[in-house]
């Protein structure tokens, strides 16, 4: 990132504070399914008109194209309400008031510093891979923590859209809010690089401070200010949460294969010399269901990495900015590592003593029959 170094002595003519996070609006599994954009945007005002001292409500489609949505696009999924379809919206945007009481309310469990403002705009943007949400902080130029606004208009929308008879549900990806308090000033002086946006970033241990600036002769307004620098985060920080959501998806599905492995283990474990055949059986497609499992598990993985890798060097290909860069190589750095060829080598060895019980099972059996034959041949020889 870029480090501002013309501006530090002046004042900015313009501030506003805004927090990151990712979220987006699903329908309950008794809507009309299949629906037209049209229909999906009339029940999306509809539940959001509803919402508590929200105003100024826009709705803007991605375009125009006759749309088919079906009921699995926008409804809650087993593995939670993680919901997302792309070429539905451009964007949403609307304003909310929520009083420093109900504030209070909503971030009990939270020790993180009051917003400073009773008063919020909220930028929904839809980029190609996941949703992105700006909360910016009405009248407030003095906050230092705008990601506090992020879990108070969050856990607000939440709750307001968990009670209301409409069909609309709430869904987040973490983290949300961003790690980080976000910032952007307008300043008189012109830029020191050739970008619009020049960054500075405060790492801390805690949530880093980002702050964008401007030179107000380039951008008249904060408003449009606000408008152009979300519009060159979108695609950086959409790849970001694409990262997130993608190793959730990967936890809940490598959680699955861990259960039907504790399962088995659990079962071979606790058995007693008299249960272990009727294990030895029963157990085998289970052993099968794992192995299927596992091998769609990895290639997945396989897939998912190249389309990971290629979406990150298509951004960050020539002439793009690169002001969110940092975070998505920490993200890409951070990706689960699942032990699939440890769990591929448990496999077998279970799979090793079900085949030797079930041998032992068949030679019991060979035993006990040819002992029964002999003993009738005897009989009848006599």
């Amino acid at each position: 990132m870029d480090n501002h170094q013309g501006a530090e002595t002046e004042v900015p003519t313009s501030r506003v504070a805004f927090g990151v996070g990712c979220w987006d609006f699903g329908l309950r599994h008794d809507s009309s399914f299949p629906l037209d954009l049209n229909q999906y945007i009339a029940l999306l005002r509809k539940g959001l008109e509803a919402v508590s001292s929200l105003n100024n409500l826009e709705i803007v489609p991605f375009d125009d194209e006759e749309i088919e949505i079906k009921e699995e696009y926008l409804t809650e999924t087993d593995a939670g309400p993680a919901i997302f379809l792309p070429g539905l919206l451009d964007h949403i945007k609307f304003d909310l008031y929520i009083p420093f009481r109900i504030q209070k309310e909503l971030t009990k469990s939270y020790v993180q510093p009051e917003t400073r403002t009773e008063n919020f705009r909220v930028h929904i943007h839809y980029p190609y891979y996941s949703p992105v949400s700006y909360v910016e902080l009405i009248k407030d130029n003095a906050s230092s923590h705008p990601s506090t606004a992020m879990k108070v208009v969050r856990e607000y929308m939440k709750s307001q859209l968990d009670q209301s008879p409409s069909n609309v549900i709430f869904t987040f990806v973490g983290p949300t809010p961003f790690h980080a308090d976000f910032q952007i000033e307008g300043y008189i002086t012109q830029n020191q690089t050739d970008n619009v946006f020049d960054c500075e970033l405060l790492d801390s241990p805690g949530y880093a401070d980002i702050t964008f600036r401007y030179c107000i002769d380039d951008i008249r307004t904060i408003e449009d200010a606000c408008e152009a620098l979300f519009n060159e985060l979108d695609h950086e920080l959409s790849l970001f949460y694409e990262i997130h959501r993608n190793d959730s998806q990967k936890y809940e599905r490598w959680a699955e294969i861990e259960q039907i492995t504790s399962n088995l283990t659990e079962h071979f474990k606790n058995s007693g010399w008299r249960e272990r055949p009727r294990t030895a059986r029963t157990r085998g497609r289970e052993l099968a269901v794992l192995y299927v499992s596992l091998a769609q598990f990895e290639a997945d993985h396989i897939l998912d990495e190249h389309y990971i890798n290629t979406a990150y060097r298509s951004i960050y290909g020539s002439n793009s900015s690169a002001l969110m860069k940092s975070f998505l190589e920490s993200a890409l750095r951070d990706r689960p590592v699942f032990p699939t060829k440890q769990m591929t080598d448990l496999m077998a060895f279970i799979e090793s003593r079900r085949s030797k019980t079930i041998e032992l099972l068949i030679v019991l059996i060979a035993a006990v029959v040819g002992g029964i034959v002999g003993s009738l041949i005897t009989s009848i020889a006599k």
